[in-house]
């Protein structure tokens, strides 16, 4: 919410980069595009969040240790602000798209309401079933199913089928927020059953990872780049993500039992 809303402003500016994000399921009150917003959010949620989260923490030999004491959190704190404020600081007035104040307000509101509700969820947790989850590799290719629904709409853009221009901006709304309650659900359900073990984290992890780097192969580059570079580059970062998981599977074997 504040990267996009208040740092590079997508949420809101109508040009953002050139691309026009709002203008699909532009909802004028609010200033933002319905579609760009529950897109680009998810985007962050899951793959600049979660994912490197939960690959850390299932290589780690002490998961449920903090990361970070007060002296950590602190100064990575001061660092976020700091890496914020300083290039909005250094910027020409004219590149930065000017925010409303309700716009601001709303942002840092729904920010905030945003880690509370995070503190508050460990109060309203369930007691664990006495059932058996879906195995690793189930859990791995639901995953994988659901990343790639998600990036869907993204790959008929490459082939030509914008979806602005045949389906209404409503129906592809609904259908994310249909898929991410429809994950939700199933990943609060498996993870509510005592089976629920470190490998099942590691295969939703796992199957993230995959997902982005298939992914950088049909994606055209942010920069312009031979098509030779581009795939060398794709290629360097896929075999990276399979080493990063190849790496966090033998940290398990050491740690957790096969399931």
């Amino acid at each position: 919410m504040i990267e996009e809303g208040l740092l590079t402003r997508s949420l809101f500016d109508p040009d953002y980069v050139g691309l026009r994000l709002l203008d699909y399921g532009f909802i004028p009150a609010l200033g933002i595009g319905a579609y760009w917003t529950v897109f680009v959010l998810a985007i962050h949620g899951v793959w600049s969040v979660a994912m490197p989260i939960s690959m850390v923490e299932a290589g780690s030999r002490r998961p449920d240790t903090p990361w970070l004491g007060k002296v950590g959190l602190t100064v990575s704190a001061v660092l976020f602000l700091l890496g914020g404020a300083v290039p909005i600081a250094l910027a020409s007035p004219a590149a930065i798209y000017p925010l409303s104040a309700a716009q601001i307000t709303w942002t840092l509101i729904t920010a905030v309401a945003l880690i509370i509700a995070a503190f508050l969820s460990v109060r309203f947790r369930r007691p664990l079933l006495p059932a058996t989850p879906a195995s690793p590799w189930t859990v791995f290719a639901i995953t994988i199913a659901g990343g790639l629904a998600f990036w869907l709409p993204t790959l008929l853009a490459l082939v030509g089928i914008k979806l602005e221009s045949i389906v209404p901006a409503w129906i592809t709304v609904g259908f994310y927020l249909a898929h991410y309650a429809t994950m939700m659900l199933l990943i609060l359900r498996w993870s509510r059953r005592t089976g629920w073990g470190p490998w099942h984290k590691f295969a939703l992890g796992a199957a993230s990872v995959v997902t982005y780097a298939w992914h950088g192969f049909p994606q055209p580059p942010s920069f312009p780049a031979p098509a030779h570079v581009d795939l060398i580059g794709n290629a360097v970062f896929a075999l990276a993500a399979l080493g990063l998981l190849a790496f966090v599977v033998v940290r398990l074997r050491r740690t957790a039992p096969p399931t």
